[in-house]
């Protein structure tokens, strides 16, 4: 294990500004930054910070609240592999070529550090639970554990359970990544938390499902023609879901979502109880959209609608006063590598082909 550095906070000026000044030293800061990323599967902007009054995410929706909310955000590939291999090495599919899940995540990449590999390089603790690689066996963590509790999900269905919350699979990662805080809160470190919500089959605890009685789900009306105009690429075989099997498809889809929120909170109070909040950047994600009936009954992903390839991002940083805030401007998630660095005042390996995102943090009207 590397060294840690030492742990006193300065203002998160001392981080950003050097950074942006093209400063870039070969190691952590005297005072660093800690990272948190979490990731949801198959989550789209269906959420009440985004907008959507119905959705019960009030944890998401706190972690807004003091982070920066990207209106714009958008994955570089609607498929779980091309997505994350693309996230975490900084490039673009074309450049990974990485294009469907079968593909081995470092097919094109021989020599390229990960996202956490380059934090561990530089002095960080990195540990993972759940999935954040779609081939893990391609990334090096000095912890990596699944965290699964007595089922995992199968099928495009959707199950209520009468499980307890930390008896189902996302329950039992949030309460590792727990422990995981707690363990590693006097080193600096990069803790990632991957969530299988609301990922199909949508199957979360009964509490969560009554949270959305079906007939209360809304469908919206679409134009008859509003298949007319696509390309032939772009015609997806719809799944052929009867109006009352949609509005069960998609409560249950948003009780997974709630589901997945309660989780994040557990982590959010880890941090605040562990006196961490006000050293660590925090990243909230998708790694993909997911299609909820739109569109003439398209379900899932992989296809370049709004739906699929949008994703939700918040990050939030530490003694900021620009959170809470939206920003308009069009982002993908390639630029988190760059971004997480600058905000650690790391150096940056050579290759990234994203963009910081650190000045839009500070100033998200920009």
């Amino acid at each position: 294990m590397h060294a840690p550095p030492a742990t006193p906070l300065v203002r998160l000026a001392v981080f950003l500004l050097p950074a942006l000044a093209g400063c870039r030293p070969e190691a952590p800061p005297p005072d660093h930054l800690n990272v948190l990323v979490i990731i949801a599967d198959d989550l789209n902007t269906e959420l009440g910070c985004y907008g959507n009054p119905r959705v019960r995410s009030p944890q998401i929706d706190r972690l807004a609240a003091r982070g920066i909310r990207f209106e714009h955000a958008y994955c570089q590939f609607p498929l779980c592999n091309p997505s994350r291999t693309s996230l975490l090495s900084g490039r673009t599919p074309a450049s990974t070529r990485v294009w469907e899940n079968a593909a081995a995540a470092r097919t094109a990449l021989d020599g390229v550090p990960f996202l956490p590999e380059w934090f561990h390089q530089h002095g960080y603790a990195t540990a993972r639970v759940g999935k954040i690689a779609h081939d893990e066996t391609a990334v090096q963590w000095d912890l990596a554990e699944d965290g699964r509790g007595k089922s995992e999900p199968g099928r495009f269905r959707w199950d209520k359970t009468r499980n307890r919350d930390r008896d189902e699979p996302d329950g039992a990662r949030a309460l590792a990544v727990v422990r995981l805080i707690e363990q590693h809160r006097d080193k600096p470190f990069f803790i990632a938390a991957g969530f299988h919500a609301p990922h199909a089959p949508f199957v979360a605890p009964r509490r969560y499902f009554a949270l959305y009685p079906p007939e209360s789900i809304p469908i919206a009306e679409e134009p008859a023609a509003d298949r007319a105009d696509f390309p032939d690429i772009a015609r997806t075989r719809p799944r052929k879901l009867s109006p009352a099997q949609r509005r069960h498809a998609v409560a249950a889809y948003y009780a997974c979502v709630s589901f997945l929120d309660t989780q994040v909170g557990l982590i959010l109070d880890a941090l605040e109880r562990n006196g961490l909040a006000e050293r660590t950047v925090v990243v909230f994600m998708s790694d993909n959209g997911f299609h909820l009936g739109d569109h003439g009954n398209l379900w899932g992903k992989a296809t370049l609608f709004e739906e699929s390839a949008r994703v939700p991002l918040i990050i939030a940083l530490p003694r900021t006063e620009s959170g809470g805030r939206a920003c308009a401007h069009p982002v993908e998630l390639i630029d988190l590598y760059p971004t997480l660095v600058e905000l650690c005042g790391l150096a940056a390996p050579r290759g990234l082909e994203g963009k910081s995102l650190a000045p839009w943090l500070l100033e998200p009207s920009r």
